[in-house]
């Protein structure tokens, strides 16, 4: 029990932590808020095991913080390299799309636009109206039929 209670006096502070460099380096990947929220998670488990008679050290306790801050990394959406084969894999999220129409759509939507407003007539216009086709161009789903419609509206 003394054991217990002399661990848990000495379990480090959630910023202390937060500074060591395997725990900082997370931070600009995942958020100070995501990693600090890990930390306290992982510091109550480690509190929950000293109470039980764990001989759990602070050293182990970092090292399951670094796993969970790894595992949050790892749900992030990131690049792959589609080996499958299958040229448009769903469960890959969608096909690429070239960084010059990302550039157009970036362009186009960076600052107010006329998404939903007739120009010439200065009323609104439907709702959704060129909307479908840059949904389409940011990963909506999108046909053959309305690809070139969707590329000539960004030029």
């Amino acid at each position: 029990m003394e054991h217990a209670e002399s661990a848990l006096r000495h379990i480090p502070q959630v910023e202390k932590i937060l500074q060591l460099p395997e725990v900082s380096l997370f931070i600009p990947l995942l958020g100070r808020i995501t990693v600090a929220s890990l930390v306290r998670e992982e510091i109550s488990l480690y509190r929950e095991q000293l109470k039980g008679g764990s001989e759990a050290s602070n050293g182990e306790l970092v090292a399951s913080i670094v796993r969970r801050c790894t595992g949050k990394k790892r749900e992030k959406l990131q690049r792959v390299i589609n080996g499958t084969g299958v040229i448009i894999h769903t469960n890959l999220g969608r096909s690429p799309i070239s960084s010059d129409i990302l550039k157009r759509l970036a362009s186009s939507l960076s600052g107010y636009c006329n998404l939903e407003l007739q120009l010439d007539s200065g009323r609104r216009g439907k709702r959704g109206g060129r909307s479908g086709s840059w949904a389409a161009m940011t990963g909506w789903s999108i046909g053959p039929s309305n690809f070139l419609q969707v590329m000539d509206s960004l030029r």
